[in-house]
């Protein structure tokens, strides 16, 4: 008789969350635990690992649609649906952290990188931010200015300061990314920034920053470094 395939007790997702705890998880096995193949752990394994192979992070499977998971072999339109709405309740969770934060701590360019990298780092287009804070260096109004491709940026000084001047803004940053994952700004992204900070100390507004973000980090123009 053809013995069944078995899973160490202590490799089974389940079992490993029950005695160890939730956080001693690897993401595949997280993943594992929410598909919940029948009892078939090895099978929810092998499915979990399919997926961020497919997808190489957690972090871009949760921007997938549920269309995208039902690809796979073994996921329901419900499973599929099971998983959208974790990743929607991670994000909201986050989105409310940064809110909380924002209320207690200064608000800086690491701050803003952290809050934005998930939106923008993996994006195949180039977008602008404008991100408009009070007298207080509070955040009153965040916007998205531009979409577009990586042709580069067509926006005006004089266009994002009359949108600060509606927001009654007085500090800003503005944030884009690079498709390409190069973090070094071009010949265009300095001379927008030099242009931008004339401009804005004629309408009274003061540029804080402007960050360029990346898959592997950001670099901010006005201290002109790297992180």
């Amino acid at each position: 008789m053809h013995k069944k395939c078995e899973i160490p007790d202590i490799d089974i997702p389940n079992k490993k969350a029950i005695r160890f705890g939730i956080s001693t998880l690897n993401d595949a096995e997280l993943l594992a635990i929410l598909l919940g193949v029948g009892s078939k752990d090895l099978e929810g394994l092998r499915l979990a690992n399919n997926l961020l192979a497919d997808s190489l992070t957690m972090f871009n499977l949760a921007s997938k649609p549920y269309q995208y998971f039902m690809q796979f072999k073994g996921i329901s339109k419900k499973k599929a649906l099971k998983l959208c709405a974790c990743f929607e309740i991670a994000s909201r969770y986050a989105r409310r952290k940064h809110i909380i934060l924002e209320s207690t701590y200064a608000i800086d360019s690491e701050f803003l990188y952290e809050r934005y990298y998930s939106k923008m780092a993996n994006l195949d287009k180039e977008i602008f931010v404008l991100v408009v804070l009070n007298k207080n260096r509070k955040i009153i109004h965040e916007k998205t200015l531009y979409k577009g491709t990586s042709v580069g940026l067509s926006l005006s000084p004089v266009e994002i300061c009359r949108a600060i001047m509606l927001e009654k803004g007085y500090y800003f940053y503005v944030i884009h990314n690079h498709p390409n994952d190069s973090l070094f700004p071009s010949e265009n992204d300095l001379i927008f920034t030099d242009e931008l900070l004339r401009v804005s100390k004629k309408f009274g507004f003061i540029l804080l920053d402007h960050l360029i973000i990346g898959q592997s980090g950001y670099y901010s123009l006005l201290n002109k470094k790297e992180k």
